[in-house]
């Protein structure tokens, strides 16, 4: 299945994971950075945006913490290229917000099998904050392991397909 997506996030105050549908928006977007999105789930299975409670010790809600609450990338919401789960975290592909710090994406891609017939029971989950306001994502290394600064990776909005 081929689809015309695309999404836009204005940029609110600074808060928790919320709901993208259920409220007013819950991402800090930073100017001109980019926002990795995916589609997040586990078909047949409950998947839902975690909550404060999954915050780790430092109070932050890292990839691994939000995993177990709306489960692994299925789509890459990339620019350009390769929109599978294995381009990811690819920031040279992601969405970049505009001078005011709003991200906007539109992009026609192929959806198949499964993902596609189940997005309305699937979320979308955009990443990156700059936690330090150095205007780059740096600091500390991700949890996942994979050479990219935790600031790339954090979850700063989740919300259900409709």
């Amino acid at each position: 299945m081929s689809l015309l997506y695309g999404f836009a996030v204005a940029c609110a105050t600074p808060s928790i994971l919320a709901p993208i549908r259920d409220g007013p928006m819950a991402t800090v977007c930073r100017k001109r950075e980019h926002g990795q999105a995916h589609i997040h789930g586990v078909v047949q299975a409950q998947n839902e945006c975690p909550g404060p409670g999954a915050a780790g010790t430092d109070g932050l809600i890292d990839t691994l913490d939000g995993l177990p609450a709306y489960g692994p990338i299925m789509v890459t919401f990339s620019t350009e290229g390769d929109t599978s789960a294995g381009a990811g975290f690819d920031l040279g592909t992601a969405p970049e917000a505009d001078a005011n710090g709003n991200l906007f994406y539109q992009r026609e891609i192929k959806i198949k099998g499964n993902v596609a017939a189940n997005l309305n029971d699937l979320h979308i989950v955009i990443h990156g904050e700059d936690l330090n306001d150095s205007g780059m994502y740096d600091g500390l290394e991700s949890t996942l392991g994979m050479g990219i600064p935790l600031e790339a990776e954090l979850p700063v909005a989740c919300g259900t397909i409709d």
